[in-house]
């Protein structure tokens, strides 16, 4: 987190034939996160993350690939019918290409420049 403070991520992936999304970790400005244990095989794994601040949340831009999220600590399965189970939809960005199992995403201010929430 190259941010200017404190960020909350979430991760969407396939778990086998299901999509999976989870989150949400608190990372420190100027800290990481290992936000899977498994063994990336694939560029099928995306990020959303928001930034935590006194004044609320500001959304991640640019993403453009749905997945389901919650306010509070969450596992959904599925992409679709977000609303109809109880969650938020939201965009979530396509990690990069992993080498060696593993992708590093650094978020900075700049990746945050949405609207607040």
């Amino acid at each position: 987190n190259e941010a200017d403070g404190d960020i909350a991520t979430a991760i969407g992936h396939r778990v086998g034939e299901i999509w999976q999304s989870r989150g949400w970790w608190r990372i420190h400005a100027g800290e990481c996160a290992r936000l899977l244990a498994a063994r990336l095989e694939t560029d099928n794994a995306f990020i959303y993350a928001e930034r935590v601040s006194g004044q609320g949340r500001r959304p991640m831009s640019g993403g453009n690939e749905r997945f389901c999220l919650a306010p509070a600590r969450f596992v959904s399965e599925g992409r679709t019918e977000c609303a109809e189970r109880g969650y938020t939809a939201a965009g979530f960005r396509r990690v990069p290409q992993p080498e060696n199992g593993g992708v590093r995403v650094t978020l900075t201010e700049a990746d945050f420049q949405g609207l607040r929430q």
